[in-house]
């Protein structure tokens, strides 16, 4: 009985899940600024369309237009994305 729980309890675990996040290109006008950042989504909207959401009000909650989001990704590709975002890493 014992190994059985043991075993109910690892099948029924729920994996650790990554933190997602979206890489997007936006845009300023008069003048023109054009930006790149990165946002951090919940697991739920770990996707390209709920991204494009997500991005798109954040974005506009400052004034900026989204031009596309480039990419979703999990925590081995923030690191790669940290110098190019500059200070629009993790922008929320």
């Amino acid at each position: 009985m014992k190994h059985a729980l043991i075993i109910c309890a690892l099948l029924c675990a729920s994996p650790v899940s990554a933190t997602c996040y979206a890489d997007y290109k936006a845009k300023q006008d008069s003048p023109l600024k054009l930006d790149y950042g990165v946002v951090r989504l919940s697991d739920s909207q770990c996707n390209m369309s709920d991204a494009k959401r997500v991005v798109d009000r954040v974005l506009a909650n400052s004034g900026w237009t989204l031009l596309g989001v480039q990419s979703v990704f999990d925590d081995a590709g923030l690191a790669e994305r940290k110098k190019r975002a500059g200070e629009n890493i993790l922008r929320n």
